[in-house]
């Protein structure tokens, strides 16, 4: 069962996952493996597509490599990756490719597993959602209702507390 789904830039670094996605799973995953250890986490790299649609479309690349077909729509580097994980060589085609090999990369491509196997701690955190709630700020002054003189901005307020329309109004009357 999905317990939450992010799509947006992904970006794979030398000590792991980063950027936007990477940020906005992380609140969720931490909590939902306290719960339940078993939590997996799962990126679609062709978030498009699902095990039909990604089959067939390897599959109408007749006569070229899969790394060739892959090179369409993923970087090289990944792509060469997500090849091996399924076993396959890159000058492999699709047509000629082991079904249940072609049928590994598929799941690679639609539902790839991710071991999550740490953090870079509290030195290279940053926050994703929590802060002051909006409702202890003056937002025609942003004082803090608790603390007179106090003046909050940005990341240190729950904006993820309010509907997106309310906080594209916040976000635009805070602008102006």
């Amino acid at each position: 069962r999905r317990l939450a789904r992010f799509q947006g830039s992904l970006l794979c670094t030398h000590f792991g996952l980063s950027g936007p996605v990477a940020l906005d799973i992380s609140r969720h995953l931490t909590v939902h493996r306290e719960a339940d250890p078993t939590v997996r986490l799962q990126v679609a790299l062709l978030a498009d597509l699902d095990e039909n649609t990604a089959d067939r479309w390897l599959l109408d690349a007749t006569g070229r490599s899969a790394l060739s077909r892959l090179r369409e729509r993923l970087p090289e580097r990944m792509a060469r990756a997500v090849l091996a994980a399924a076993g396959l060589d890159t000058e492999v085609t699709a047509q000629r490719a082991p079904r249940e090999r072609r049928r590994e990369l598929v799941r690679h491509l639609v539902a790839l597993d991710l071991p999550v196997t740490g953090d870079r701690g509290f030195t290279y955190a940053e926050t994703t959602a929590g802060g002051v709630p909006l409702g202890e700020v003056h937002l025609e002054s942003m004082e803090s209702r608790a603390c007179a003189g106090l003046h909050l901005v940005g990341e240190m307020l729950d904006t993820k507390a309010w509907a997106k329309e309310k906080k594209e109004v916040w976000m635009r009357d805070v602008s102006q």
